[in-house]
């Protein structure tokens, strides 16, 4: 199960997150999210409507006052996907919204994915050189 247990942010977050036993192949299909598992897990080509912007920029702390106005901040927790292999991770939505990047950090920048559990928002940062975060809904303001 990878290295899911000895991530060093989630030992800094005890009591804010559970670890599942959800298959997330088989969880995205149930929530009809399209998957391609290359370069990311979800095919953001057949995603109507699609948001994307770059997100490793200095001053990027912004997001996450982005993040608390964006529709996720109305669940309690959300589902993030870490690394290739490991299990789903239920966290509290405001303590992802929180620790964002040392979340991605701590994959080694290897991509993050995060969705609601009933799979109407789902957002995704590519572990690509175009660092891009995907959503199916508004998160950085025009």
């Amino acid at each position: 199960m990878g290295n899911i247990y000895n991530n060093w942010v989630l030992k800094r977050l005890p009591g804010k997150y559970r670890i599942t036993e959800i298959n997330l192949k088989r969880k995205l299909l149930e929530l009809n999210i399209p998957i391609v598992e290359k370069e990311t897990v979800i095919d953001w080509k057949f995603v109507k409507p699609k948001y994307n912007f770059f997100y490793d920029y200095i001053g990027n702390e912004e997001i996450s006052r982005f993040l608390r106005k964006s529709p996720i901040s109305n669940y309690k927790n959300v589902y993030i996907y870490l690394n290739y292999n490991d299990p789903i991770i239920e966290i509290d939505t405001n303590t992802f919204i929180d620790k964002w990047e040392d979340l991605l950090s701590s994959t080694g920048f290897s991509g993050l994915l995060v969705f609601t559990n009933n799979g109407r928002h789902f957002m995704e940062f590519t572990d690509d050189s175009s660092y891009q975060l995907y959503s199916n809904f508004p998160i950085k303001p025009e």
